[in-house]
């Protein structure tokens, strides 16, 4: 599970939470690079010509 800090409030516990267990650290990269791949500038544009084709087809 990756940390996700939404409020200045939270930084403190996720600095805690990556900095004090690699694993945690090494999760979220990989989760980040796979996160990377799936919205890379080729992915959305094949994702935006799908809704396009859809929005014509209504």
């Amino acid at each position: 599970m990756c940390l996700i800090v939404k409020e200045v409030s939270e930084v403190l516990n996720g600095l805690k939470y990556y900095l004090d267990n690699i694993t945690n650290w090494n999760k979220c990269m990989i989760y980040s690079y796979e996160l990377g791949k799936e919205y890379n500038t080729a992915s959305l544009i094949r994702k935006w010509k799908g809704v396009m084709k859809q929005v014509e087809q209504d």
